[in-house]
């Protein structure tokens, strides 16, 4: 783990960083990139591009799933409950995205 950070978060930095290393040292451009919704896998990809840092010239897409947090408390999900860090990152990320593509019109909803 990254600095505190969960399974979760460690993974959506380690798909930051391999994404900007490709574009960095390889010189891979890319198009649009569409992350999916679920877990926040695209946050600190999304967060850089919204600081400046990354992904200027690069369309960043997140699927809208209903959120884990609140499949778990309607008792949809028997795994352990999700963490406030993974929901934030959820949240976060769709808001940032320049597109979102929402599964469902629950899902649009609880976005």
């Amino acid at each position: 783990n990254i600095g505190g950070c969960g399974d979760t978060c460690t993974l959506s930095y380690m798909v930051y960083i391999s994404l900007m290393e490709k574009m960095k040292h390889d010189d891979v451009k890319y198009d649009v990139i569409h992350f999916p919704g679920r877990g926040g896998l695209g946050y600190y990809s999304l967060l850089a591009k919204r600081q400046g840092l990354w992904f200027h010239s690069t369309t960043l897409v997140v699927s809208l799933d209903v959120p884990q947090l609140i499949i778990h408390l309607q008792g949809q999900d028997s795994r352990s409950m999700p963490t406030v860090e993974i929901d934030h990152m959820e949240r976060t990320a769709a808001r940032g995205a320049d597109y979102n593509i929402a599964t469902s019109g629950y899902a649009l909803k609880c976005a």
